[in-house]
Order: structure tokens, then sequence, then C-alpha cells
């Protein structure tokens, strides 16, 4: 039941099913295989029919890109850029997992290099913890859910990677605390040192990512909306009348021709600030005016 509530609220957890039953297949545990797959088809089968009847036809690419993800990977991935698809995944999907660590706060080729080996290091840490036999069944949901990623349309970024984090996290532990067992454990007194430097500096860049992490969640994110807010406040103020009331529920239009005509967007989902963005519209056709939802 949990992996079909995954996959209902992120189709991405399909990959569960790729890598889960086949594990247990593999380890002879027959029932669990049949119990997990069980579990989990119902979801994928109902949600796929669903989905499938209720499919808006349209060519349209701003719409293919909401309503249909497959068919719009197979529109902008193929064969002939496959390999620059998957070279520029590799490079995004390591950024991203890097970045969970140490956030995209400071720009630079230097801080990339970092993050992405931080991403590495995370990596070899997760097979580490597979061989040892902890956390098998998560680090091949990682496995698959990361070669999807690869030949995806979208750079894979944080918010894409971010169901690896708790093994990425555990992968990096174990990774340190290898280096530094390694370190310690090494018969020559320069090797120790060099050992022992190098921990150091791991050390230093988890505390830095720690400090920007918690900079990034109570000082930036803060700042950036505010930002984001004003700049809403400021081109609603040059641009609407200031009589005119903009609320969640009213409906959105937009000037065409010096006339206004309601849009077709469902008020469920034009969120305030899609709404704001929306309604600032021009005075050239007369007082903007609003339809209250239906």
């Amino acid at each position: 039941m949990p992996a079909a509530c995954a996959y209902l609220s992120r189709t991405a957890g399909i990959a569960l099913l790729v890598a889960v039953p086949p594990l247990f297949l593999w380890k002879r545990e027959w029932r669990r295989a049949a119990a997990f797959a069980a579990g989990m088809l119902p979801a994928v089968i109902g949600w796929t029919l669903w989905n499938r009847s209720h499919l808006m036809h349209t060519a349209d690419p701003t719409l293919i890109y909401y309503t249909d993800y497959l068919r719009y990977q197979f529109l902008n991935v193929g064969f002939d850029n496959l390999a620059v698809v998957l070279w520029k995944n590799v490079d995004q999907l390591l950024y991203g997992m890097g970045s969970l660590v140490l956030p995209k706060v400071l720009d630079g080729l230097p801080v990339k290099i970092l993050t992405e080996a931080l991403a590495v290091a995370m990596i070899v840490g997760a097979v580490r913890l597979a061989r040892r036999g902890i956390a098998v069944d998560y680090a091949l949901f990682a496995l698959v859910s990361a070669g999807i990623l690869l030949i995806w349309h979208f750079p894979p970024n944080e918010r894409f990677v971010l169901p690896f984090f708790p093994l990425l996290l555990a992968g990096l532990v174990a990774e340190v605390e290898y280096i530094v067992r390694a370190a310690r454990r090494h018969k020559d007194f320069g090797q120790r040192v060099a050992g022992m430097m190098i921990s150091g500096a791991m050390l230093f860049v988890l505390a830095t990512g720690l400090a920007l992490q918690l900079y990034l969640t109570f000082v930036f994110l803060e700042q950036s909306a505010e930002k984001s807010r004003a700049k809403l406040r400021d081109q609603r103020a040059r641009s609407c009348a200031t009589s005119v009331p903009l609320t969640a529920g009213s409906r959105p239009t937009y000037p065409l021709r010096r006339r206004f005509f309601p849009t077709t967007m469902p008020c469920s989902i034009c969120t305030p600030a899609a709404g704001a963005i929306i309604c600032l519209c021009s005075r050239a056709g007369g007082t903007p005016r609003t339809t209250r939802a239906s």
C-alpha cells in the first residue's frame, strides 16, 4: 500500500515496481514479491486507465508538457540526441545530488566541481552500504530512478533526486567514516596525515553545507519570496486599477483587441500568484473587470 501511494503521489514511483519485486525474486522470497506487486499494481493500472480515458488530445506542445509527460518525452528525446541528453543529465544528476548537501547559493565552476565530488562520494558510500546488505531495496530503487532521469527530457535537479536524499546522506556518512578509518589504520605516517587532512576537509565542507542550508531555509527563501511579492505588488499598482479586487476565486481575464475575454483556465489551478500575474491587464481597452467563480 505505501508503494501504491508513492506511485499515486508521483508517477516516478513506478521505479519501485521495477526494482523491489525482482529483488525479492532473486532472494527467493516469492510471497513478498507477490504481495508487493499485488499491492502496487492496482494503483498503477487504475491510474493508467483513468489517465488514458481523460487524456487531452492536442498538438499544442505546452498542453502536452502539462498533460502527457510520456508523449512529451518522445517528442523531445530520440536516438538523434540521446547522447547529448545523457551527457547533460549525468552532469545535472550529480550536481543535483551534491546540492542536497551543498545548496546552490554560491556559483562558479570550483563550487560545482566540489558539489559533484560530494555526489560521487555519496554514490560510492551507498554502494558500500548495499554490498554490506544495508538498504539494498532502496539502492535498487534509486538506481532505476536515476536511469529514468538520465534519459528524461528535463534536467534532474534537486527536486527530482530528493527521494534519494536519506540514502545519499547515509552513503556520504559511510564514505567519510571509511576514509577516516582507513587513514587512522594506515601504516605509513605520511598517508595517515594525508588521510586526516582529507577527512578534515570533508568535515569542513559538510559543516559549510549545513550552514548554507540554514541560511537558505531561514534567510534566503524569505528574502526571495518577499522580493517576488514586492514585484507583483508593483506590477499590479502600475497596470491595474486599484479598485479592482484580486482574489483566488476571481476568474482572470486577458486583454485582447481592446476587449476582455474570460480565460478557460479553471479557478482550481489558478493560484493567487498566477491570478495576480494573469490579471495584470492593460487599461488600453477600458476598465478591467473580473468574473466571479461559479
